[in-house]
């Protein structure tokens, strides 16, 4: 599959069965039903970190949190037009649609991209 081939929650699901042997939902939504939610505060690689759109309530992007540093969290996400990239939490575009962050497999380390500096 190409880097433009793959979705958000497409490559959570991949990254997730991979790394963990854990298969997820195939949606953005229902993986935010999934594990024991996360205050912003205890995130850590791993965990998922969900989005939406302001106004909406469905959730309608996820993403995997992919370095922490203070108060700065990184993670990675996919999007079917730009590809496979990484951001920050602090990008005022994420900041806005921040839904929640869940922790599916506790103890994990990040299934895909960095694990820190």
């Amino acid at each position: 599959m190409d880097r433009k081939g793959m979705d958000c929650s497409g490559l959570v699901c991949a990254a997730y069965k991979e790394a963990l042997s854990i298969d997820l939902p195939r949606t953005a939504d229902a993986q935010a039903k999934v594990g024991e939610k996360v205050k912003p505060s205890s995130l850590r690689p791993g965990d998922l970190v969900f989005f939406k759109e302001p106004g909406q309530s469905r959730i309608t992007h996820v993403g995997i949190v992919s370095e922490v540093q203070g108060k700065e969290v990184r993670f990675i996400h996919a999007s079917t037009s730009k590809g496979v990239r990484e951001d920050s939490l602090e990008d005022s575009h994420w900041k806005a649609r921040y839904s929640g962050a869940r922790r599916v497999a506790s103890g994990a380390s990040a299934p895909a991209g960095r694990r820190g500096k």
